[in-house]
């Protein structure tokens, strides 16, 4: 789904956008539609990550799922999210210091809650019923998300997943 459309959805005024504090990531959800994303401010964390960890560069998956008609009300240029990406990474090359955005007013946090027992190990988390990572949108829905593994594709590593995000840094 592209930002714009998400966009959309959120100014529909019919759902929510959650922020969730450990990812550091919004979310949209409306009944049984849960859909995460990146927006400025994730994606400004994201770079500021990148560049004290000493990467280079970010990838971008498809340039059109940005908002290349500034149709979000609340992004105030085209491609805000490439734009994002592409000022935070000029600022570092040109020695300037990052700063962490502050989530956006008037979004609710994410409260973590466990449905039983886990257990950790081997690469993966696990639930002795059920599989998976599960958010709990403030007591009302639940959302599963696919499990979590550690994977090593060729000589790289995959280091850190989050929704939207894939760093790969090599061994």
């Amino acid at each position: 789904m592209s930002y714009y459309e998400i966009c959309a959805l959120q100014e529909s005024g019919k759902g929510q956008t959650v922020y969730d504090s450990e990812q550091m990531v919004p979310y949209y959800t409306d009944g049984s539609l849960w859909v995460g994303f990146d927006d400025e401010v994730s994606l400004a964390i994201k770079i500021e990550w990148l560049v004290s960890e000493g990467y280079g560069g970010a990838m971008v998956w498809a340039l059109p799922l940005d908002d290349f008609r500034q149709t979000c009300s609340k992004s105030n240029r085209k491609f805000p999210l490439l734009n994002t990406i592409k000022d935070g990474l000029i600022i570092a090359e040109n020695g300037g210091t990052l700063t962490t955005p502050a989530i956006p007013t008037g979004m609710f946090t994410a409260v973590p809650t466990t449905s039983g027992p886990t257990k950790q190990g081997r690469g993966r988390i696990s639930n002795k019923d059920r599989e998976g990572v599960w958010f709990n949108d403030t007591g009302r829905n639940k959302f599963r998300l696919p499990m979590l593994r550690q994977n090593t594709v060729d000589s790289m590593l995959i280091q850190k997943i989050v929704p939207n995000f894939i760093i790969v840094k090599e061994e």
